[in-house]
Parts: C-alpha cells; structure tokens; sequence
C-alpha cells in the first residue's frame, strides 16, 4: 500500500520484460494501546517492519531493492549493493536494464537532470501534501494543503502540454516524472472519502491536461498490474486520516513538519 514504494513497483513493471524480482511484503499494522509513556490519548496503529528489511534496511523504510546474492548470503554484509529511496530506485532499475526497450529516462543528460529537479518538486509540493490533507486534523491547515496540491497538479499538467504525448514533458510513455507522480495521483479520491466531496480534484480547465495524463497511465498495462485493492487501501489510509497512524511521514506531518521532512531519528516509530 505504501505509494512510495508503489514508485519501484512501476519501474519494475515498465521492465517487466527484461528484469525479474521477487516481492517481499515487508511492512504491516499493530495497534499499541495509548500509555502515558508515548503520549497518546487513544490506541495508535504503527507499521511492523519485516526482520528482513531491517536487516538489509536498517532504517525499515520501503521501497529497498536487494541483489539475490545479498538476500540470500549467509554471511559477510548484508546492505552489500541494497538499493533504497524510491526515486533513486526508478533510476537504478532503469540503469540496470540499460533503458531496456522503452526507457524511463531520457538519453539527453540535460533532459535527465531537469526531470530528476521536476519529479524532486513533485515530491515536494504535490506528494507531501497529501499527507497534510489527511494527517493533520485542523480543517483550516486540510484546506490550505490541499490548495496547495491542486496547484501544483496544475504545475504539472503544464508539462504535460510540452509535446505531442500525454506524459511528463510530452512524451509518448511514461518517465520519470510520471511515476513520481501516480502513485499519489491514484490515491488522491480517498479525500473525497475522509475529507469531503470539497476535496474532489476538480474538473477545470487548467487540469485538463492532468486528467489526461491520468487517463493515460491507467491505459497501461504494467500500470494497472501495480495498483492494490482499492478498498483495501481505502481501509489501510484511514489510520492516517484519524491521526492514529504512527510512522516516520505520519509522525512529522502531525507534528507540524511537510512528509519529505522525516528525521529518521526524531520520527521513527516508537515516537
């Protein structure tokens, strides 16, 4: 369920057809009763990170790609060669396959290096937000993030009319940017449940492009392998919009912070 790893997930799939891996369901739910030792008022959920991951990921956080000859070493280090951050990992999944038949990033470098600031700005002001819509529970601080998102998918949607394609700066298939994107992008109708049908994306004129765009990566093939049970995710994310979901984004965000502000300290889960 987690859209950040969700990011890895698509690279993988864009690769379907020249590189194989195998998935390790790593993360999950246990609810703690409130004590006056964690400061909190009523039972909180917290994610139970697979020994697994904390082994090859000490920090316990997904999306972590691991080399079969590390996974299954019996010996010697065993972060030898782990991949970790989702945004990097779409990258090195792409660089593994050499770009295999349709690539992720572009051949130009200087069209690489702008789509990794782009999908980086994504991160920031249209991702994190999400997080604020549904983690903090003021209606006035909802409001503003989620202004704050629909701006930037307008930011965003202004990419998309760069070319003839449907994707970021025009392109034909999806790259980078894309998928820094839909993970969230699909997410985004759990508002109209947890906030209010005012939190529906809006059909306007300046989001055409977007909605477009949205249309089209859920055209896809490999897309639609990745997504998870709607309901489901519907059930999972409702830990966040009641604040009682406890993880490092989830801890930052309730205190004040934006979601790609986590201290992997200050945050982490025991918090």
């Amino acid at each position: 369920f987690c859209p950040f790893a969700h990011r890895a997930t698509l690279a993988l799939e864009h690769h379907a057809g020249h590189v194989t891996y195998d998935w390790v369901e790593s993360l999950g739910w246990e609810k703690r009763r409130a004590t006056a030792a964690l400061d909190t008022e009523h039972e909180n959920w917290y994610h139970f990170k697979a020994p697994e991951l904390m082994k090859h990921n000490p920090l316990g956080m997904v999306p972590t790609l691991v080399p079969p000859e590390t996974f299954h070493a019996t010996s010697g280090d065993p972060t030898k060669n782990v991949v970790t951050e989702s945004l990097v990992c779409v990258q090195f999944i792409d660089e593994l396959v050499a770009g295999g038949t349709t690539p992720i990033m572009s051949s130009c470098p200087y069209e690489r290096a702008r789509a990794r600031v782009d999908a980086d700005w994504v991160n920031k002001n249209i991702c994190s937000k999400y997080y604020t819509v549904l983690v903090r529970q003021d209606a006035a601080e909802q409001r503003e993030g989620f202004e704050e998102l629909v701006s930037g998918l307008e930011r965003f949607a202004t990419w998309c009319e760069e070319g003839p394609g449907a994707f970021y700066a025009g392109r034909d298939s999806p790259g980078l940017v894309d998928y820094a994107l839909f993970p969230w992008a699909w997410r985004l109708p759990v508002f109209e449940k947890y906030r209010g049908m005012d939190y529906a994306i809006p059909k306007m004129p300046a989001l055409a492009s977007y909605h477009a765009w949205l249309e089209a990566m859920l055209a896809r093939d490999e897309v639609r392998r990745t997504l998870p049970p709607w309901e489901d995710y519907l059930e999972h994310i409702g830990r966040y919009a009641d604040g009682s979901a406890r993880s490092k984004v989830g801890n930052a965000v309730r205190l004040g912070r934006a979601a790609h502000d986590y201290n992997d300290t200050s945050d982490n889960t025991d918090k």
